[in-house]
Formats: structure tokens, sequence, C-alpha cells
């Protein structure tokens, strides 16, 4: 089941990079709406949850160590975000949306790398 949990979150990962890469305006749009404490704890809750479910599948990936080094930094993110607070979350969100569209093409495709990387090392 934690296996399905983290297949789908990363293929919403890489669904949101396509979104990216087809139109960065509607990823930007979609990322300033994260701007609030709850986008904060969502972001958090999200980043925690990825990290523990990488951790206790990686074991079952063709990748193992990728996927503990995957989980570690997820779980560091979650506990990173709520030490900066959120007005320099809302600034850091402030300056990714204001970056050029070829500079959201570059991370919406690390992001569609991502979840298609995981997924198929779950699944191969």
């Amino acid at each position: 089941m934690v296996a399905f949990l983290v297949a789908a979150v990363a293929i919403f990962v890489a669904f949101v990079g396509l979104l990216g890469l087809v139109s960065p305006k509607g990823l930007v749009s979609f990322v300033s709406d994260w701007q609030s404490k709850t986008g904060l704890w969502g972001a958090i809750i999200l980043r925690l949850l990825l990290g523990i479910g990488l951790w206790q599948v990686a074991g079952l990936s063709s990748f193992p160590l990728t996927f503990k080094v995957l989980a570690v930094l997820s779980l560091l993110g979650a506990v990173a975000l709520p030490l900066i607070g959120l007005g320099r979350f809302r600034k850091v969100l402030f300056w990714w949306t204001h970056q050029s569209p070829a500079m959201i093409r570059f991370w919406s495709a690390l992001l569609v790398a991502f979840g298609v990387f995981v997924s198929s090392a779950l699944y191969a």
C-alpha cells in the first residue's frame, strides 16, 4: 500500500512538472496558492509523508540507496520549512514565481524526472 501511495505522489509530482513544462504561468499560479499558513503546513506534511514513504519502500525499489537519500532530503525539507517560517517561505515562493519561463521549465523538468524515476524504480 505504501509503495502505491509513493508512486501516486511521484506521478502527481510528474504531472505538476508537466504543467510547468507546458505552461510556466499555470505552474506559477498553482505555486502561488501555497503562500498561506495552510500552504506551508501542506508543504511540510507532503515532504514528511514523502520522506517516510520513500524510506519505507527503499528496499522494494531498484535503487534503495537513492531512495534513502531522497527520503532524507525530503525529511530535511520538512524540518526546515517550519524553521524558516511563513514570511521567508513566502519570499522564496515569490522569488521562484518571478523566475524566467526557461528557469521554471528547467525546474519542471526535474520534477518530471523525479516522478518518472521514483514510479519506475518501484515497478521495474
